[in-house]
């Protein structure tokens, strides 16, 4: 049984800087009231989520944010329950090292996202992304403890054991929820490991199609393919209680 939906916002739910359609919007409140508890997970900040997702009208929604690393229960600000990755000294001095001889080397050509854990630059321009990235591929080289992932529009540098599934796992935890009872959506290649964690994993424009279980066409499709995916895991339920009821009469 499927109890619930993690799914990624940027590129998947809706595009870069725009809204999630309202048909979208309907479906994940129909999947809430029918018991669905809905996770927004995002490499923005859980400030930026709280206010997008206060638009869609849902009860309750998870939102995570920082690629996993920090996260909070509800859109409502102070949020009743919140939980982040707690960085080592040692990151934090890097890290804030690096953003400073960036901010200086760059001047207003880079945008730092205002996140509370991991590090997101935004280069204003295709030239300046080019230095930056040099600018943090040197920097990080030789170093261990740190990846970086580049997207259309920014760079994120996460500590190792930090990333979207590190995110997932500590909300499932929380919720006491098993793998089989969670369904995990994304589009990029940043997503390939919290989809690994479930065997109900939806795809929509991933690089290697073969990392998720199903692969949406649009954004819509997704609801279309989380009730699927609803049916499918009702079916296995229903499949492992006969296996168990056979297993334990046969013992008799």
């Amino acid at each position: 049984m499927i109890k619930l939906a993690v799914l990624d916002l940027d590129d998947t739910l809706a595009g870069i800087g725009q809204g999630i359609s309202q048909e979208l919007c309907d479906g994940l409140k129909q999947l809430e009231d029918e018991g669905v508890k809905i996770c927004i997970i995002s490499g923005k900040t859980v400030f930026y989520l709280s206010a997008f997702m206060r638009q869609v009208g849902l009860k309750e929604p998870y939102l995570i944010g920082e690629n996993g690393a920090t996260g909070q229960l509800g859109t409502s600000l102070p949020p009743r329950k919140a939980w982040q990755y707690e960085r080592s000294e040692k990151s934090d001095s890097i890290l804030v090292s690096l953003c400073r001889e960036i901010s200086q080397e760059m001047g207003n050509e880079v945008w730092f996202q205002p996140n509370l854990v991991t590090v997101c630059a935004f280069p204003t321009n295709d030239k300046a992304k080019d230095k930056v990235r040099s600018m943090i591929q040197s920097r990080l080289l030789g170093l261990k403890g740190f990846h970086l992932y580049e997207s259309a529009d920014c760079f994120d540098i996460l500590p190792d054991d930090m990333n979207k599934a590190y995110g997932v796992r500590h909300l499932c935890e929380e919720l006491k929820l098993k793998p089989e009872e969670i369904l995990v959506a994304g589009n990029s290649a940043n997503d390939y490991q919290m989809l690994s964690l479930t065997p109900y994993s939806v795809g929509y424009n991933l690089p290697d199609p073969s990392r998720a279980t199903y692969t949406a066409e649009t954004p819509e499709s997704i609801i279309t393919l989380i009730y699927q995916a609803m049916t499918d895991a009702a079916e296995a339920d229903a499949i492992a209680a006969a296996e168990a009821e056979a297993a334990a009469e046969a013992q008799e």
